[in-house]
C-alpha cells in the first residue's frame, strides 16, 4: 500500500546518474528520496507492504522490485535499517567478534539474523543492530553497492556532534508511523535510545512521558526535538504540546532544499532522509 507519493515530475526526467537515493527500511515498510543536484529532494515516496500472513522479507523483495525508480543507476545509494533490535555498547567495553552475544543479551536472534556495527565517534561508542541476513541478499541484488547504516546512527552522529560540549538534556521523538523513536543525550553524553510501538496518541504520550519520568527530566528544563511523520493538526501533536511547554519541530539539516511538490509537507517531515544523505 503506498501511504505517500510525492514528486517534481520535472526533476524525474533528469539524468539520475548525478542523483543520491536515500532508502529507509523496517520489516512492513520502507521509504526513499531522490536528491538531485540542482532540484534537490524531489521525489518522496512511503510503502506499506501487505499486512496479510506471508513472509515479510519476500514481500519487501516484491515490493522494492515493483518500484521503477529503484531500477536506476544512481550516484550513490545510502541505506538506513529500521529494525527492532539494537544497543550501544561503549567503546572501552566493546570487543570485536561479539556482535551477536550484546544483542542476545537484549533479545533472542533468529539463525538468519546478522549483528551489525556502526560507529558511533561524537559518544565514543558502537551502535550493533540486527539485520535479516535474505533482507542484505534482497538489498544487494536490486540496489548497486551502498552503504549502510541504522536509523539511530543518524541521529546519534549528527545531533551528539552538536551536543559534545555538554548542553544539558536534548531529547529527540523521531514518529514514524506506529513506532516512537527515542535519543536522549545529557551533557554530550548519550543517555538513553529505544524505539516504541504504539496503537494510539495517548500510547505515544505515555512513552514519551516514560522517558521523563525514567530519567527524572522536567519539560521546563528539557530541549524537546520532533520530527517524523506527524502533523501539528494531529490528536499526537496535540497531547505532546499540552504537557511539554515546547516541543519545536526539526528544521531540515545541512543545506537540503525541497522541491515545490515535497512543500505539501513540513521539512521535518523528511529530516531522517536528509540525516541519511549528509
Amino acid at each position: 500500500m503506498i501511504l505517500y507519493d510525492i514528486k517534481d515530475e520535472d526533476a524525474l526526467l533528469r539524468d539520475v546518474q548525478e542523483s543520491k537515493l536515500s532508502i529507509l527500511i523496517g520489516m512492513d515498510s520502507f521509504s526513499y528520496i531522490i536528491q538531485h543536484p540542482e532540484r534537490g529532494l524531489h521525489r518522496f515516496r512511503f510503502v506499506q507492504v501487505d499486512e496479510a500472513k506471508g513472509d515479510n522479507i519476500q514481500k519487501l523483495d516484491y515490493a522494492l522490485r515493483g518500484e521503477a525508480a529503484l531500477q536506476r543507476q544512481f550516484q550513490e545509494v545510502r541505506v538506513a535499517f529500521l529494525t527492532h533490535l539494537f544497543t550501544a555498547v561503549p567503546d572501552r567495553l566493546y570487543k570485536l567478534g561479539e556482535d551477536r552475544a550484546y544483542l542476545e543479551h537484549i533479545g533472542p536472534l533468529r539463525d538468519d539474523d546478522l549483528a551489525l556495527t556502526d560507529d558511533l565517534m561524537p559518544v565514543k561508542a558502537h551502535q550493533i543492530y540486527q539485520v535479516p541476513e535474505r533482507l542484505i541478499q534482497v538489498l544487494q541484488q536490486i540496489l548497486p553497492p551502498h552503504r549502510q547504516r541504522h536509523w539511530s546512527t543518524l541521529f546519534i552522529n549528527h545531533f551528539g556532534n552538536q551536543h559534545f560540549s555538554g548542553s544539558g538534556h536534548q531529547l529527540y521523538l523521531y514518529i514514524l508511523g506506529n513506532k516512537l523513536h527515542v535519543v536522549l543525550f545529557r551533557e554530550g553524553e548519550l543517555e538513553f535510545q529505544n524505539a516504541f510501538s504504539f496503537q494510539s496518541s495517548k500510547d505515544c504520550l505515555y512513552y514519551t512521558m516514560l522517558v521523563y519520568d525514567q530519567f527524572g527530566l522536567t519539560p521546563d528544563k528539557s530541549v524537546v526535538h520532533l520530527c517524523g511523520q506527524i502533523m501539528t493538526d494531529s490528536d499526537i501533536y496535540r497531547l505532546l504540546d499540552r504537557f511539554l511547554p515546547h516541543i519545536p519541530t526539526m528544521p531540515l539539516p545541512g543545506h537540503f532544499k525541497l522541491a515545490k511538490p515535497l512543500l505539501k509537507f513540513p521539512p521535518y517531515f523528511y529530516v531522517d532522509h536528509a540525516l541519511n544523505l549528509l
